[in-house]
């Protein structure tokens, strides 16, 4: 995590110096929030550990809704197609539902406000492989689906496959997760740049799998972890895990397809 803890000269004043008017109080406030509240930086750190990940996927797994969703996966060129728009600083991704109620994730670019890229020219991804049905390699949740679900079916992971699909069908599937009663929890994560280029700079990744989690106070966050050529959670205690995401909510203010 970073450390934003603020050091006044207290060595040489018997009481800090008040802050400028507002712009200080702001600076000190934004500092000492939760990682979550923040908004975007497009500099964040996301890394977090092994044991870390695992709790918070686990957490989620003790949900009612972890039996209807639990993870998504995409391959490397749907996040090599976002991060290569102009003005791409990192990446939302939206929980979502198909028309026939099955759920699944969105993804579109955010620039370096953290404002999604919503142009007629900007790129969508969706046409995920989700967990369930398919969760036999996503080892992250073992440990807290029921067993029926760990057999998947023969599904294998698809390196080529093509994720683009268009902004008015991205939107309709954020929409139709956004009108379920308990939606309000959790429209979507955004992370940086450097989460998803490090995660897929790790020897043999081929993908990414985002996770559903849960933080100890409740609040709903995502987790991501490489995937090699088969789909399996690249999930040693080598590994990278990345999290400290932007969430929305309650960060609402640029997530476009939140907002209807």
């Amino acid at each position: 995590m970073l450390n934003n803890t603020l050091h006044p000269g207290r060595d040489h004043h018997p009481m800090p110096p008040l802050p400028s008017p507002c712009h200080g109080q702001l600076a000190f406030q934004a500092a000492h929030l939760p990682t979550r509240d923040r908004g975007f930086d497009p500099q964040r750190n996301h890394r977090i550990s092994r044991e870390e990940a695992l709790d918070l996927v686990l957490n989620f797994q003790a949900r009612p809704e972890a039996l209807r969703h639990s993870a998504s996966a995409y391959a490397r060129s749907a996040f090599e197609q976002l991060l290569g728009q102009p003005e791409a600083a990192g990446i939302r991704i939206y929980l979502a539902e198909h028309a026939d109620g099955s759920p699944t994730m969105v993804m579109g670019a955010v620039d370096a406000a953290g404002a999604d890229l919503d142009g007629t020219l900007n790129l969508w991804m969706q046409n995920t492989i989700d967990c369930p049905p398919i969760c036999k390699w996503a080892i992250l949740a073992k440990r807290g689906l029921r067993p029926e679900l760990m057999a998947s079916p023969n599904g294998e992971f698809d390196i080529h496959r093509n994720h683009l699909i268009s902004r008015e069908e991205a939107a309709d599937l954020a929409l139709r997760h956004q009108a379920r009663p308990e939606a309000g929890e959790h429209y979507a994560s955004a992370y940086a740049r450097s989460a998803f280029k490090e995660l897929l700079a790790q020897p043999e990744a081929v993908g990414i799998r985002i996770y559903r989690a849960e933080h100890d106070d409740g609040s709903p966050t995502m987790v991501m972890v490489a995937i090699d050529k088969q789909g399996i959670d690249m999930a040693s205690p080598e590994n990278l895990f990345m999290q400290n995401s932007a969430d929305c909510p309650p960060v609402c203010k640029d997530a476009r397809l939140a907002k209807r």
